[in-house]
């Protein structure tokens, strides 16, 4: 039970204790992920066939590349957007804190989540870059390209050191008044 709860703790990113009310959140968030995972499979797949039988693709095996792709894409971003944020928007890191040291772990939380977003905001990206820029050549030599990999790169830790000062900016120590 030890080890479900730390598993828990690290993908949910949970702060506290992993009661019964938050196990029932979880489960009611995964649930829905789930669901909402199944219609994409669904739409996507449809879609998918819907293109590769009306014979607008003349070279199936990028076409099948970048669709795999499209996907991978899409899932991370469903499993990303409806667990892990929702779950995150009910247990968000304090912007008000009683004492120095509590605002030294705040900033510490708040850097280890955006630590977290690098890679996930490089891969997106990468990705929307390549796929929104894709001609009939190689999809892996279109991806890996220096130029894009660098671009994707400093975009994503432009981005996220904005956002980690701008959030570490709006912390504030609140004085007990008696």
């Amino acid at each position: 039970m030890k080890n479900n709860n730390t598993i828990l703790k690290w993908f949910f990113s949970i702060q506290g204790t992993v009661d019964e009310y938050v196990e029932k959140e979880i489960g009611r968030i995964s649930t829905k992920t789930v669901l909402i995972l199944f219609i994409f499979e669904l739409f996507y797949i449809g879609l998918t066939y819907f293109f590769a039988g009306s014979g607008l693709v003349s070279d199936f095996q990028s076409y099948f590349y970048l669709t795999l792709f499209i996907q991978f894409i899409g899932i991370v971003l469903i499993i990303l957007g409806f667990s892990m944020l929702s779950f995150n928007r009910k247990n968000s890191i304090s912007s008000e804190v009683a004492n120095q040291k509590e605002k030294d772990k705040v900033v510490s939380l708040l850097k280890k989540k955006y630590v977290r977003l690098v890679p996930i905001l490089f891969l997106l990206v990468l990705s929307i870059n390549t796929i929104l820029n894709f001609s009939s050549n190689n999809l892996f030599k279109e991806m890996f390209a220096i130029q894009r990999i660098c671009g994707a790169l400093i975009l994503a830790i432009f981005f996220s050191l904005i956002m980690y000062f701008f959030e570490k900016g709006k912390i504030t120590i609140t004085k007990d008044e008696i």
